[in-house]
């Protein structure tokens, strides 16, 4: 099931990037980057349109 962008939850959205890099077949599982623990952080990227630039910005000011 999809779920709406707005919904998403940065957390758990880069846990499941990091889960799927990483158990994927093809994916970051065996790969040295991995291995040697050289990736500490996923940054999840969503193009952006520009309603989702003012909600950003909005939550930035609100900050």
């Amino acid at each position: 099931s999809s779920i709406r962008r707005e919904n998403f939850n940065i957390l758990e959205f880069q846990q499941a990037l990091s889960n799927a890099s990483s158990n994927e077949e093809g994916g970051l599982q065996s790969a040295s980057l991995i291995d040697r623990h050289l990736v500490t952080f996923f940054v999840p990227f969503l193009p952006l349109k520009r309603e989702h630039i003012r909600v950003c910005i909005n939550q930035q000011l609100a900050i």
